[in-house]
């Protein structure tokens, strides 16, 4: 259910940048690393991309601490007292042995032993897990896209009351719109009743969907001035409050 997002850059970015402080400061203990992690990440900076995340600075920190451990214990020398070029020959080496994975992965996987999937969206089950930023609330439901266009909700959760259609547009790219009915008070007056959802559809190489780049949105009304009185205006522009992953089921 994992998503990536820009969030995890910004924070991988200033890991790094703690990582080469500490090894321009020659920290070569792996304690005093994993202190100025901690310090550099735990900083107001990152504070709302910890919130979008679902790790805090400690666990990352802790992460990069495992990472340089697994290294010290396989043998090779310590990662804190190496230069600057060879972490960066290092990284690149890593990297191009991930995508030389993925790509034996996505050519060798037998659908059969992957996990629930979805090769059409009609009929299709589906595991949402939904993170607002404002209100701050994460729930998760399970729905079904029936082919007459409606929503069955499976498990509803205790956050939505009520699912309503799905479709597919295409901006380029082909979205599915999907629309709930949140518990109420869930949503300000002014963002009316309907959660929306929307992702853009991917298909893999062994035919099953994916729903990508979910973003939770609403139609936020404009008001309109006249003397001293502000009156809703029929004008409605869709505003992002948050984003979601889907897992088929």
């Amino acid at each position: 259910e994992w998503i990536e997002q820009e969030c995890h850059d910004r924070i991988a970015q200033v890991a790094a940048r703690s990582y080469e402080d500490a090894v321009a400061k020659e920290a070569i203990e792996l304690g005093n690393v994993l202190v100025k992690l901690c310090d550099d990440l735990s900083g107001t900076e990152l504070k709302d991309d910890f919130f979008e995340a679902y790790v805090g600075p400690y666990d990352v920190a802790n992460f990069v601490s495992d990472l340089l451990a697994k290294e010290i214990t396989n043998g090779a020398s310590c990662l804190c007292d190496a230069p600057t070029e060879d972490l960066t020959i290092k990284a690149a080496k890593i990297r191009e042995e991930v995508e030389q994975l993925e790509a034996e992965m996505m050519i060798n996987t037998n659908p059969t032993t992957l996990g629930p999937m979805n090769l059409q969206l009609k009929d299709s089950v589906w595991k949402f897990t939904c993170k607002l930023s404002s209100p701050r609330r994460r729930f998760t439901f399970e729905a079904r896209l029936e082919p007459d266009g409606s929503v069955k909700l499976l498990r509803p959760g205790s956050t939505v009351r009520r699912s309503l259609v799905w479709s597919v547009e295409n901006d380029g790219d082909d979205f599915l719109r999907l629309s709930i009915l949140p518990e109420p008070g869930l949503l300000d007056a002014n963002d009316g009743q309907n959660l929306y959802l929307n992702a853009r559809l991917e298909k893999r190489p062994n035919g099953a969907i994916v729903l990508e780049d979910g973003t939770l949105t609403v139609k936020r009304t404009q008001s309109t001035r006249f003397l001293f009185f502000e009156y809703p205006s029929l004008i409605a522009e869709f505003k992002v409050l948050g984003y979601f992953s889907a897992i088929a089921v």
